[in-house]
């Protein structure tokens, strides 16, 4: 009796190469190994023994470089960034870049000086005007006006007007004057 034999091979794996980045400084698990930035290759084997080498190529994106800001704000004021409330004070805060890794963003948050609010006292005779920051007062009272400083930061300045009362002289005649 006659027998055939048939052998089925599997078919070989070929040589593998793959080009991995990962974010600068940071290295790479592959085959059980931690890797940093290069190039490897090592010998493994297929499922029937046989050698076929892998080649890993590892990249780093470009570091993106720590940021420094300084912001003034009026004196009390806040600011608003990243959905984050700051008051006056030094903040780092981890942010990614576009490739995912991770830099550093310094916040120094500065009050400008506070202008010192004004006031102003002053009285006037019967009839005349008081011109002030544009505006022409006639009548005694107190105004305020909200103005802004030179880095636009709001103060406050008031005004006490006095306009005394029309006086009423008596009656003088000549022959009192010349008593």
């Amino acid at each position: 009796s006659r027998h055939t034999l048939s052998l089925h091979a599997s078919p070989p794996i070929y040589d593998t190469e793959e080009t991995v980045y990962v974010c600068a400084g940071e290295s790479y698990e592959w085959n059980g190994t931690m890797y940093t930035e290069g190039d490897y290759t090592i010998t493994l084997q297929d499922v029937n023994g046989c050698p076929y080498n892998a080649t890993l190529h590892l990249k780093s994106y470009p570091k993106t470089e720590d940021t420094e800001e300084t912001v003034y704000v009026c004196a009390g004021g806040t600011l608003v960034r990243h959905g984050v409330t700051y008051t006056e004070g030094d903040y780092t805060i981890t942010l990614q870049d576009a490739n995912g890794c991770p830099y550093n963003a310094t916040l120094h948050l500065k009050s400008y000086p506070k202008t010192e609010d004004t006031e102003e006292t002053v009285t006037l005779c019967y009839g005349e005007t008081y011109e002030w920051n544009g505006e022409i007062y006639d009548a005694s009272g107190d105004y305020s006006i909200t103005l802004q400083d030179a880095n636009g930061c709001d103060y406050t300045a008031t005004l006490h007007l006095t306009i005394l009362d029309e006086i009423t002289l008596p009656n003088v005649t000549a022959e009192d004057i010349v008593a």
